[in-house]
């Protein structure tokens, strides 16, 4: 039973990962990881003794254990690698705020600098 769960699983991250990446969601760098992940769950799918005989070198209970060990290992890197590119995002964020205010300062002091112009129309204008 484990197989076809681990099959399937691994058929439809490779797939979902594919999709996203020829949609455009998802860029290659972090796609890599999953379908690497996949695959190597495809493959301990397709070998049962190797699942087992690795299973039994990690001193984990079964090829269950031994995927569920590996999703989660993958889940807490990736976990870290979204950390870090959030706040890598929010640094740039808070930058690019900060730049915009400056400008808009300095387009209203501009503004204010400037003198009023005043349209006179023909005939409005003083006479002489």
């Amino acid at each position: 039973m484990w197989r076809v769960l681990a099959a399937v699983w691994a058929v439809a991250s490779v797939g979902t990962v594919v999709w996203f990446i020829r949609l455009g969601r998802l860029r290659v760098k972090y796609a890599v990881p999953t379908m690497g992940l996949g695959v190597l769950v495809g493959l301990l799918a397709a070998w049962p003794r190797m699942a087992w005989s690795l299973a039994d070198r990690l001193g984990v209970g079964s090829p269950m254990g031994l995927i569920a060990l590996l999703v989660l290992a993958y889940a807490s890197g990736m976990s870290l690698v979204a950390v870090r590119e959030l706040s890598r995002l929010e640094a740039r964020t808070r930058s690019l705020a900060e730049a915009v205010a400056l400008l808009d300062a300095r387009t209203h002091d501009t503004q204010q600098q400037q003198p009023a112009v005043r349209v006179v129309k023909p005939g409005d204008g003083p006479s002489d």
